[in-house]
C-alpha cells in the first residue's frame, strides 16, 4: 500500500489562476468600482478559500454590505465556463505516473463540480483519480477542505490517525498549506516560478516532476512520511 495524495486543482494541476484572477478583478471593478488590480491581488492573497469567502473579504474591506454573494459566485462561474483551460505541461504525465505507481489520488477544489470535471476531462486525467470533489455554495453544500477530507477518509475506510499519517496535500497557496497543517497532512507547496518561500510547507516543489523525484529518492512512501514526522518534532 502506497500513500494517499490529495491535490488542489487550480494553480496546482490546471493553469487557470491568471484567468480566475482577472475575472474576479473585472467583476469587482464593473460592479462596485473597486480597482481591478486590488481585486486581483486580494484574489491571489486569499487563493484556496471558498469563492464566496473571497468575495466577502474584498467587499467588507471596501465597506460594502448587504450584497448578494450568491449572485456574484454564480456570475463568476458563468464567466469561467466560457474558457477552455489547460493543465500545466508536467501534469498529465506526472499524474499518470503516480497513478500507475499505485498511489491513491484525489482532487479537492473550490470550483464547482461541473467545472472541475470539465477541466480534468480536458486534461485527460480524470480516470487517475479515486475521487474528484468540487464545491457547492449553498448553506448545506460540501466545500473544499474539511468537508472533502472527511469524504475521502470515509471512502478509504481509515481511522483518522491512519489517514493523517499517510496523506499528502499538494497545493499552491497559503490557505492550502493551512488546510494541510490543520489536518496533520504532509503539506507540499507547488511554487512554480513564484517566490513563495514565505509560505510554510513541509516541502516545496517547482512542479509535479519534483514531487515524483522526491518520492523516488526515498526507499518507500513510509520513509518520506516518517521523515516529515520526525522533522516536525525536532
Amino acid at each position: 500500500m502506497l500513500g494517499y495524495i490529495i491535490f488542489d486543482l487550480d494553480g496546482t494541476l490546471i493553469d487557470s489562476m491568471k484567468q480566475h484572477q482577472e475575472i474576479f478583478g473585472k467583476m469587482l471593478y464593473e460592479g462596485f468600482g473597486i480597482s481591478q488590480e486590488r481585486g486581483e491581488n486580494i484574489y491571489i492573497e486569499t487563493a484556496g478559500k471558498p469563492l464566496d469567502e473571497q468575495f466577502q473579504i474584498v467587499l467588507q474591506q471596501s465597506g460594502i454590505r448587504g450584497e448578494n454573494i450568491t449572485r456574484l459566485v454564480d456570475e463568476f462561474w458563468s464567466r469561467v465556463k466560457t474558457i477552455r483551460f489547460s493543465p500545466f505541461k508536467d501534469v498529465p504525465l506526472a499524474i499518470r505516473a503516480l497513478h500507475n505507481a499505485g498511489y491513491s489520488l484525489f482532487v479537492t477544489s473550490g470550483s464547482t463540480n461541473a467545472i472541475v470535471e470539465a477541466k480534468l476531462s480536458h486534461a485527460g486525467i480524470t480516470d487517475c483519480f479515486q475521487l474528484v470533489l468540487g464545491s457547492g455554495y449553498s448553506a448545506t453544500s460540501d466545500k473544499k477542505g474539511a468537508d472533502h477530507f472527511r469524504k475521502i477518509q470515509k471512502q478509504l475506510k481509515l481511522e483518522t490517525d491512519a489517514f493523517r499519517q499517510s496523506t499528502m496535500f499538494v497545493g499552491d497557496g497559503k490557505h492550502d498549506m493551512q488546510l494541510a497543517k490543520e489536518e496533520g497532512f504532509v503539506g507540499v507547496l507547488r511554487t512554480g516560478k513564484r517566490a513563495t518561500m514565505d509560505i510554510e510547507a513541509d516541502f516545496y516543489i517547482n512542479d509535479l516532476t519534483d514531487l515524483i523525484n522526491r518520492l523516488k529518492r526515498e526507499n518507500s512512501h513510509t520513509d518520506i512520511f516518517m521523515r516529515i514526522a520526525e522533522l516536525r518534532h525536532t
